[in-house]
């Protein structure tokens, strides 16, 4: 019988970074049958009852203790589902690390994504282990086009750090020129374009995430996590925009720290960019087949743990009915 999963994160908000996680989730787990559903609501009973084990991620969504991770260890308690973190960030809140630990008592395991949620979390070799985004697993196929002098620019709205559009609007003219293109990767909650049309001019406003500008572009501009891993992957020069922890520990797996610029300084930028232009575009060919392979090593291993532990829960489910069966059979006389 096929195993069914519940998975829970930021799944289907026109996200491009979040639905290309849950895309590469569906292909890992292509044999299994998976429901996606919200990380910002307590867990619906009924879908875990239906459920042989449960994943949480990937990306940045342990942020806050709220929806799933808020009393984790009384649902998990409840439903006695292995339970397991895939490709997850999580912020230092020591509630945090109190919830999590209800995971490996489940009989799961968490799959970090960088190492200083694992050395934060603390946890033992067994119960987590560190490996890429999940979106390294299958990287962006780019079909060949003919690269053009467009500059794919991408921003955020952040408000955890001072700074100011308007001077990242001064600094793009001075050094990209008419060449730079908006490009949004989410228009849901928290839209790229709410803070882009402040930086790049806007011919049109797009609509909907385009995939293929990595590959038709002669560099990216990049604020979003994903951003930078799509222009990794499409083999394009980049400028990583630094303003959260997870984009500097990308840089440093892919050994790139050398390419950002701080989101409240934009007068590093046209350093950066001389040096950029020296890059070589084999590396960012090369940094994706490493990573590649270093993320199916941990998927592989995480697949099995998976599959293990919603075997030995249907087992001990199924015995359960079996028993209380037999009970009802025996009161019936």
């Amino acid at each position: 019988m096929t195993l069914r999963g519940a998975v829970f994160g930021w799944y289907h908000n026109r996200n491009a970074g979040d639905d290309r996680i849950a895309q590469c989730i569906e292909m890992w787990l292509h044999d299994h049958q998976l429901t996606f559903l919200p990380h910002t609501e307590t867990p619906p009973l009924e879908i875990l009852e239906r459920s042989d084990y449960v994943i949480l991620g990937g990306g940045s969504i342990a942020n806050q203790v709220y929806g799933v991770f808020k009393n984790m260890r009384q649902w998990t308690s409840r439903v006695e589902l292995p339970v397991f973190g895939v490709s997850l960030t999580v912020s230092q809140h020591d509630a945090f690390r109190y919830e999590l630990r209800s995971i490996p008592q489940s009989g799961g395991a968490i799959w970090a994504r960088d190492l200083k949620t694992l050395e934060w979390l603390d946890f033992g070799d067994e119960e987590a282990i560190f490996g890429p985004d999940i979106s390294w697993l299958y990287p962006r196929h780019f079909p060949y086009e003919e690269r053009s002098d467009l500059i794919g620019v991408n921003f955020r709205p952040w408000s955890k750090v001072s700074w100011e559009p308007q001077a990242w609007k001064v600094t793009i003219k001075e050094h990209l020129g008419d060449a730079s293109v908006p490009w949004p990767l989410c228009f849901g909650k928290d839209a790229d374009l709410s803070v882009l049309q402040g930086i790049v001019d806007l011919n049109s406003s797009p609509t909907e995430f385009d995939p293929t500008l990595p590959s038709r572009s002669q560099l990216i501009v990049a604020m979003r996590y994903h951003a930078i891993i799509f222009a990794i992957q499409a083999g394009t020069p980049f400028i990583a925009v630094d303003n959260t922890r997870k984009v500097r520990d990308l840089l440093e797996q892919v050994k790139l720290q050398n390419v950002s610029v701080p989101l409240d300084d934009p007068g590093q930028f046209g350093a950066v960019l001389d040096h950029v232009k020296t890059v070589d575009t084999s590396l960012l060919n090369q940094i994706t087949k490493e990573m590649s392979v270093q993320t199916w090593k941990v998927a592989d291993l995480m697949k099995r743990r998976i599959e293990e532990s919603a075997h030995i829960y249907r087992e001990r489910k199924k015995r359960l009915i079996f028993r209380i069966g037999q009970k009802l059979n025996k009161l019936s006389f």
